[in-house]
């Protein structure tokens, strides 16, 4: 009997000792030429036996002749596991065809599971030896040994800074050719309190195929982190429309180099609405702190309301983030409300509204005033000839620490004023402006207090006339006789008609934020006269009581006590 070989077959290519992989099948093959025989001494029997690695799978056993026609038939297979056995049976191995050929046994394997294999690997492979054997009558003859070769590769994952290279992490596996891997990017990189993104994020999937594997991951860190951080919304008038600022934070964690191309948008809407009402756009190298010039449309605001309004970062992606990209607070038109009030029913004028919100990013929405207060005294009645005052105090406050320039003026019945005094005059009014005598401001500029006084006049001797401080000081030529200190008081002419008459004051321009508007509607009542006469309704009430005299005779019951001829000779002339 002939001596059997045997190789291993890898992908058509035949030798004693091949590379395999795991996860594609291979073959031993046993080749054994059986000689021409006479009939006299063809065999008893035939049989090839062999043991395959028990860490090796049979796919499937196959027997050829030498024109590589498949007469595995002509066998019994008694194989069992992994112990491969092949007897010919006797009604061929009796026929001359069954001689003067060569047999080919294939026996097709693949490894079963390479990942139980890493620690049988020595020197970095797993060798799975084969031999076969055959018999013939008692005769037995092994073939040659091959091996398969499963070669162990290192696999090398790398996570690196795309801009440094610095490694962010680094990892070593092995694995066998023919095995499947797959690593895709990974997160929780950080750089302080910045985390890196995969750049790109990615997967990589592969066979190891009879080299190391060597995979890089790269990561970047934000070019820019950019958060909202503060808002604030001035109230102003409806027609005007509400001035915005705005406060950012910015930080550059990789550098700002490769930002020239870079744009982001920071926007504000009404809440509820994806219509923006301002948009600023910026280059990512020229995003500023603060954004003091916005001014929300007057297109759609209404006096005296308030809405909601968002300031929000778009553009952002990984390399522009934001742990802060919104942020919000209300908006307040003026109110421009018309106060009004009479010192018989009301003893103030008050008024409190929002001059200003703000929010910090985090924290609660902040709401700041303006108030108003102005005390209510009615005026006392009087006689006429007498003067009286418009002392008016104002309390202005604001949380903002603005002080006001308040202005206030006086609307009275043109009979209450001497026609030398020069006031203009709307309708049966004349308009006397109310002058500032006092102001004191708190030392924290948030509340100041006015007081308002009528316009110091001069009175004239003699006749009583009133003059202004002007007319006074470019002596108006109808001023003839010296003049009186008459403060600042208004002097009722003498002969006024008694009765009740207009005297309002009224501010003279819109008061802060809120343009409010303020009016104390007062009369003053004339009682009784300075000088009464013997017809007057008023006499127990009048002042001074006028009687007729003979200017020969003025005292023809005696002179008044106290009275001189000197005196009389006086009134006389």
């Amino acid at each position: 009997m002939l001596s059997p070989s045997k190789t291993i077959e890898v992908d058509g290519k035949e030798d004693e000792s091949l590379n395999v992989s795991s996860d594609k099948p291979f073959a031993f093959n046993l080749y054994h030429p059986v000689p021409d025989e006479w009939p006299e001494y063809y065999y008893d029997n035939y049989s090839i036996t062999d043991t395959i690695d028990s860490r090796l799978a049979i796919q499937s056993i196959a027997v050829l002749d030498q024109e590589d026609k498949d007469v595995t038939s002509y066998f019994d297979n008694k194989t069992s596991g992994n112990a491969v056995k092949l007897v010919a049976k006797t009604s061929y191995i009796k026929k001359s065809t069954f001689y003067n050929n060569v047999y080919k046994v294939v026996v097709t394997v693949k490894v079963k599971d390479s990942s139980s294999l890493s620690s049988a690997a020595k020197d970095g492979k797993v060798a799975f030896t084969n031999t076969f054997s055959v018999t013939t009558n008692k005769t037995t003859k092994k073939s040659n040994q091959v091996t398969g070769v499963l070669n162990h590769r290192k696999i090398d994952v790398w996570h690196l800074d795309n801009k440094t290279e610095n490694t962010l992490e680094h990892t070593t596996g092995q694995l066998f050719d023919g095995d499947s891997y797959s690593y895709s990017s990974k997160t929780g990189f950080k750089k302080g309190e910045y985390s890196y993104t995969p750049a790109p994020k990615e997967t990589k999937q592969g066979v190891v195929n009879g080299k190391d594997v060597e995979l890089k991951f790269y990561y970047q860190l934000p070019m820019v982190e950019v958060n909202l951080q503060h808002i604030q919304i001035y109230t102003d008038n409806a027609n005007r429309g509400l001035p915005v600022k705005v406060q950012l934070t910015k930080m550059f964690p990789n550098g700002t180099s490769g930002l020239a191309n870079k744009k982001i948008q920071i926007q504000l809407f009404q809440k509820g609405s994806d219509q923006a009402l301002l948009t600023k756009e910026y280059a990512i190298n020229q995003i500023p702190t603060a954004i003091n010039d916005w001014v929300i449309p007057k297109t759609n605001l209404v006096k005296d309301t308030h809405k909601n309004y968002v300031v929000k970062i778009s553009g952002l992606d990984e390399e522009v983030i934001s742990n802060h990209p919104e942020i919000d607070t209300d908006g307040y038109t003026a109110s421009e409300k018309a106060l009004a009030a009479d010192p018989k029913t009301s003893s103030k004028i008050t008024y409190k509204g929002v001059v200003m919100t703000e929010r910090e990013i985090g924290k609660d929405m902040e709401t700041h005033y303006e108030s108003l207060e102005v005390p209510l005294t009615k005026l006392p009645k009087q006689k006429t000839g007498y003067g009286f005052e418009l002392k008016t105090n104002v309390t202005y406050q604001n949380d903002l620490a603005k002080v006001e320039d308040i202005r206030l003026k006086s609307l009275m019945d043109k009979k209450l004023i001497d026609s030398y005094l020069e006031y203009p005059a709307i309708g049966n009014d004349k308009v006397v402006p109310l002058e500032p005598t006092g102001r004191v401001t708190s030392s924290d500029q948030k509340s100041t207090s006015y007081v308002f006084e009528l316009p110091h006049v001069n009175v004239e001797q003699k006749t009583g006339y009133l003059f202004s401080d002007q007319q006074a000081a470019t002596k108006d030529p109808r001023i003839k006789h010296s003049l009186k200190d008459g403060m600042r008081k208004q002097y009722v002419p003498i002969w006024t008609d008694l009765g009740n008459y207009k005297v309002a004051v009224k501010s003279a321009a819109p008061i802060g934020a809120n343009e409010v508007t303020l009016q104390v509607n007062d009369q003053l009542q004339l009682f009784a006269f300075m000088y009464g006469t013997i017809d007057s309704d008023t006499l127990k009430e009048d002042e001074i009581l006028i009687e007729p005299v003979d200017p020969q005779d003025p005292f023809p019951d005696g002179l008044p006590k106290g009275w001189t001829e000197n005196d009389l000779k006086w009134f006389k002339n």
